[in-house]
């Protein structure tokens, strides 16, 4: 089963009505089947995305009570792996590409597991590219 870890702006355009959605949302439903995994991070970017759609009045809190739900919805795993490698690997990741630390953390599980990357950032797909991975992604 392929592996694919997924990053706050392509969950939050499967799920959000944004520009790319088209594709985000495509491109989700052709990784049916995959095993889908995020950092734990995941949990604070998505919400972080709903507080801002909240405070742009793009989306009411009802909507954003259901979609706080998603992870479970769409059974997306959440890695916990701590330890120093991690951070380590983040840090290099994030000096290597000039990503945030973040967007470095996605990265970072990518490489660790072998696994596909689906983001809808251009600086994360180039360093994923980069680093030899499979990117779903309108920037690939």
């Amino acid at each position: 089963m392929t592996a694919v870890v997924l990053d706050s702006s392509f969950l939050a355009a499967v799920v959000i009505d944004e520009a790319l959605s088209p594709f985000a949302r495509t491109t989700f439903t052709s990784l049916a089947g995959a095993r889908l995994i995020a950092p734990l991070l995941l949990n604070w970017e998505f919400s972080s995305v709903l507080l801002k759609k909240l405070r742009q009045k793009d989306i009411e809190w009802p909507e954003a009570e259901a979609l706080a739900s998603v992870f479970e919805r769409f059974e997306v795993a959440m890695d916990d792996a701590p330890g120093d490698a991690v951070r380590l690997g983040t840090i290099t990741l994030s000096r290597r590409w000039t990503l945030s630390a973040y967007d470095a953390a996605y990265l970072e599980l990518s490489l660790r597991l072998g696994a596909d990357l689906a983001t809808l950032d251009e600086k994360l797909t180039k360093g994923a590219l980069s680093e030899g991975l499979t990117v779903h992604s309108p920037f690939a």
